[in-house]
């Protein structure tokens, strides 16, 4: 807890760098403070708007918090600003599937696999099938793990 305080005093000096910010969080984490790290996440995609990595972290906390319209906005946010990043997709998805919009999420991760240039869609094809499975599209995943097992064949 101590750490945590002497982490929180430097925000008021202003002196804060990255590292700082992860460390409290992670502390927080590991205390089970989510609405403690929730807020200072909020700050951190304010502050630092140009860091995704801030906003992919609170996309997740919304997630586990049982906040999905908010998870869903920042996480629609932040593809605007680095669409094709596989953890922001998979993380889409997560959220998508707990909305119950499995069949609009299936349709946007089948048109972003289709634009991707074959022999370098791996993770976003991988990504399809595994929803389309947890969607009971069996048939319909086979033939993307086929078709990818094609394109990469060892």
């Amino acid at each position: 807890m101590q750490e945590v305080r002497a982490l929180t005093e430097k925000e008021r000096v202003s002196t804060f760098k990255s590292s700082d910010f992860k460390k409290l969080l992670e502390k927080l984490s590991e205390l089970g403070l989510l609405k403690e790290s929730t807020l200072l996440l909020e700050k951190l995609v304010n502050k630092e708007p140009e860091n995704p990595g801030w906003s992919l972290m609170l996309a997740k906390i919304y997630l586990d918090s049982g906040e999905l319209l908010k998870a869903k906005k920042t996480i629609d946010l932040l593809l605007t600003i680095q669409p094709s990043d596989i953890s922001i997709l998979e993380l889409k998805t997560l959220i998508s599937f707990e909305l119950g919009e499995e069949a609009s999420e299936i349709t946007f991760l089948k048109e972003n696999f289709e634009k991707e240039q074959a022999g370098k869609r791996l993770m976003r094809g991988l990504l399809l099938a595994d929803a389309m499975l947890k969607a009971s599209m069996d048939s319909e995943a086979e033939k993307i793990y086929l078709l990818l097992a094609n394109e990469y064949p060892l």
